[in-house]
């Protein structure tokens, strides 16, 4: 018998049986079924498991007294007294972080409420309809088209110039990779899951620990991990995502065999070859913007404002190049 368990999410292999993924967190073994469970006295039918990871799950569910459908994600309480403790603090945050964002930007899903049921806590937000990026990454062979993944750079870069220019505290999102991306029918991305957001400038008064030395491995940047997130955080991130979209090369896939992750390999592993190199018709213009989000110092990449214009200029020289001009593609 294979002593091996391979995560279903994403992929790593565990040694042995473990009761949740140490790379990204998923539950492994069975879950009880939720189909039909009711929640806050019947006030939501859950209808389907939609997604679940370390601590939560998050449930399709219908409001039953308009028949609306909601997204609801539980954040179960861990038994530890201290653990619980800060279990709360991240949701009550996280709440309140989502009541604010949910007004400040479209593409992010707006807030509905917020309550604890059965010593678990729920937050009741919109439910997007859609596919998630890595879900349609995989759908569509791995890989997809450069005008696509411009479109869908320029969407979270609005997103991002909006909750990065927030006063007075800027937020950031902590956890942008393909699967915190979901693509609505029409083309439109929506910005979910923000359990690891924060204001950069107010530290929440719980657990010093709490200093979002968490991520996503592959997609989170060195300053993160160490404990000092900034915006430039969140613009490395989608740069890895945007790269990950362009080449087909997942960055957490040399993370895969890993059972646990030290800073050491975090650095090293964390690497993202010239977009050209493996997709040769990528225009020059778009591979200097996407590895220069992608560099290691924080100071060096650009930020959300800086790509919006950036990306206004790289439309214009393909408007350009698509009506026969020669113009010079690359950006120093």
């Amino acid at each position: 018998m294979n002593p091996f368990t391979q995560c279903p999410r994403c992929g790593h292999v565990l040694p042995q049986p473990a009761p949740a993924c140490p790379v990204c967190g998923c539950l492994l073994g069975p879950l009880p079924p939720v189909e039909g469970k009711l929640l806050r006295n019947g006030e939501f039918r859950v209808i389907r498991r939609l997604d679940r990871g370390g601590m939560a799950s998050l449930y399709l569910a219908e409001a039953t007294s308009t028949g609306g459908l909601r997204a609801v994600k539980e954040l179960r309480s861990p038994p530890n007294r201290k653990a619980r403790a800060t279990a709360e603090a991240m949701f009550h945050e996280e709440a309140r972080l989502l009541s604010r964002l949910s007004r400040e930007h479209p593409a992010i899903p707006r807030y509905y409420d917020s309550f604890m049921d059965s010593g678990s806590f729920y937050l009741v937000l919109e439910f997007v309809p859609g596919q998630n990026l890595q879900q349609y990454l995989t759908d569509r062979g791995g890989s997809l088209p450069v005008p696509e993944v411009i479109d869908y750079l320029r969407q979270v870069v609005d997103v991002l110039a909006t909750i990065h220019s927030l006063h007075p505290d800027p937020i950031i999102h902590g956890d942008i990779k393909p699967s915190n991306l979901v693509r609505r029918p029409d083309g439109q991305v929506a910005l979910v899951d923000f359990g690891l957001a924060r204001a950069t400038v107010r530290m929440p008064a719980y657990v010093p620990s709490r200093s979002s030395a968490f991520g996503s491995p592959g997609y989170t940047p060195m300053e993160q991990w160490e404990g000092h997130p900034g915006p430039a955080s969140d613009v490395f991130a989608l740069g890895a995502t945007m790269h990950h979209l362009i080449t087909g090369r997942n960055p957490r896939a040399a993370f895969t065999n890993l059972a646990k992750v030290n800073l050491a390999e975090l650095s090293t592993l964390t690497n993202f070859p010239p977009i050209t190199t493996l997709v040769p018709d990528v225009p020059p213009m778009l591979d200097t913007i996407i590895m220069q989000m992608v560099r290691r110092r924080a100071a060096e990449r650009p930020t959300a404002r800086d790509l919006k214009a950036r990306l206004s200029r790289l439309d214009a020289v393909l408007s350009s190049q698509a009506f026969g001009d020669n113009v010079e593609t690359r950006e120093s």
